[in-house]
């Protein structure tokens, strides 16, 4: 029992040694089970917040096998009376790079793009998008980048990996580390 006694004191010490920014690191690339969602409400926004889009890309960004039913009641995302919007939050891991416009951005990156009905931007968003950077080799040939698309309800769906609609569109900035930063100031 005292041989071991040691080891444990050293393996605690290295556990302990470890900076918050690689825990993060650390947390960031553990794969998530299917189910979980990014927990990202703290996460600081990158430009300006909220950021109108036409209804049309609301629509188009999505993953394959999420659609809408038409319901009278509620704003359609393309009406000519809704502004749709979407707020950008990115992990501290890939801020400063991000609102740099760095490429490419560092392996551990997330970005968020949560999207709103309306410019009001309140409360959590029912659906969002997200990018993950992984380590070299997840996805070579696109920026080993994966997606994540969420709708939070009235049924919960996560949808996540190498999503071919996410990578259609993110392909156009493959310059850019396949990521989308038009709308920041320069």
């Amino acid at each position: 029992m005292s041989r071991y006694c040691p080891l444990m004191v050293v393996v605690a010490l290295v556990g302990c040694a470890q900076q918050p920014a690689e825990l993060d690191r650390q947390a960031a690339l553990q794969p998530a089970d299917v189910g979980e969602e990014i927990d990202f409400a703290n996460w600081q926004k990158v430009g300006q917040n909220p950021i109108p889009v036409p209804g049309k890309m609301i629509l188009e960004c999505r993953a394959p096998s999420v659609t809408r039913e038409y319901d009278p009641s509620k704003p359609s995302d393309v009406s000519p009376h809704v502004m749709p919007a979407i707020v950008v939050r990115v992990n501290s891991i890939g801020f400063e790079a991000f609102r740099d416009r760095k490429s490419p951005l560092p392996v551990g990156t997330v970005i968020v793009k949560e999207k709103h009905i309306s410019m009001s931007a309140q409360g959590p968003p029912k659906e969002y998008g997200a990018m993950v950077k992984r380590e070299p080799g997840y996805d070579p040939t696109r920026g080993d980048w994966e997606y994540v698309y969420v709708v939070r309800g009235p049924e919960k769906k996560v949808t996540r990996g190498q999503i071919e609609s996410c990578i259609y569109c993110h392909v156009r900035q493959m310059d850019h580390d396949y990521v989308f930063r038009t709308y920041l100031k320069p």
